[in-house]
């Protein structure tokens, strides 16, 4: 859904403002700095399982990700 959300599409928009909301304060309450830990180990997890991961594979994770961890961390 983060990839969808990062080229635009509608159907990844709305997962991730019920996701966010879903992690907010007033619900789940996932504090903004666990987002850095969480994407730190989604980064160990591919560098492990794709064996063609370079940095530019981590550049595309990190940029995709970031947007959506971004959109997640503005509406805490």
């Amino acid at each position: 859904m983060m990839v969808l959300v990062s080229v635009g599409g509608d159907a990844g928009d709305l997962y991730l403002e019920y996701i966010a909301k879903r992690h907010d304060r007033h619900h789940l309450n996932i504090e903004p700095e666990l987002y850095s830990f969480w994407l730190e180990a989604l980064i160990a997890t591919v560098r492990e399982c794709d064996t063609e991961f370079d940095l530019s594979v981590e550049k595309a994770w990190r940029s995709v990700m970031g947007f959506g961890i971004e959109y997640m961390i503005s509406h805490y």
